[in-house]
C-alpha cells in the first residue's frame, strides 16, 4: 500500500512465514480447500471477504448482525465462528449472536 512499517528482517521473516504456512493451498479444512480451489492463483485478495466463497457462504446473513456490538465487522470471526482461532470454520460450530 506505499506505507513502510520498518519492520526488521527478523520480523519481516517470521509474517511472511506464517502468511506461506498457513496460506489456504495448505490448509485441510473445508474452508481452505473451497478457497484454494476457488481463488486463481494470480489473484490476491486483500480481504476474506472479498473471496466468491466467502461472499456465498454469508449471503444470507442479515446486515443487522454485522452491526452487532459483539461481531462490529465482516473481519471479526471468532463473533460467530467458535472453531475460528483454529482456523477450522466448521459450519456445526456457527452460532450466529442473538439480535436485540
Amino acid at each position: 500500500f506505499g506505507d513502510d512499517l520498518a519492520l526488521d528482517e527478523e520480523t519481516t521473516t517470521e509474517i511472511t512465514d506464517f502468511m506461506v504456512n498457513n496460506a489456504a493451498e495448505k490448509g485441510q479444512t473445508e474452508s481452505a480447500n473451497h478457497i484454494a480451489r476457488t481463488v486463481p492463483l494470480d489473484q490476491q485478495p486483500l480481504r476474506i471477504t472479498e473471496i466468491e466463497y466467502w461472499k456465498e457462504k454469508h449471503h444470507e446473513i442479515e446486515n443487522a448482525y454485522w452491526k452487532l456490538d459483539k461481531v462490529k465487522s465482516k473481519s471479526n470471526c471468532e463473533a460467530c465462528h467458535l472453531d475460528a482461532k483454529e482456523g477450522w470454520f466448521e459450519d456445526s460450530n456457527m452460532r450466529l449472536p442473538k439480535l436485540d
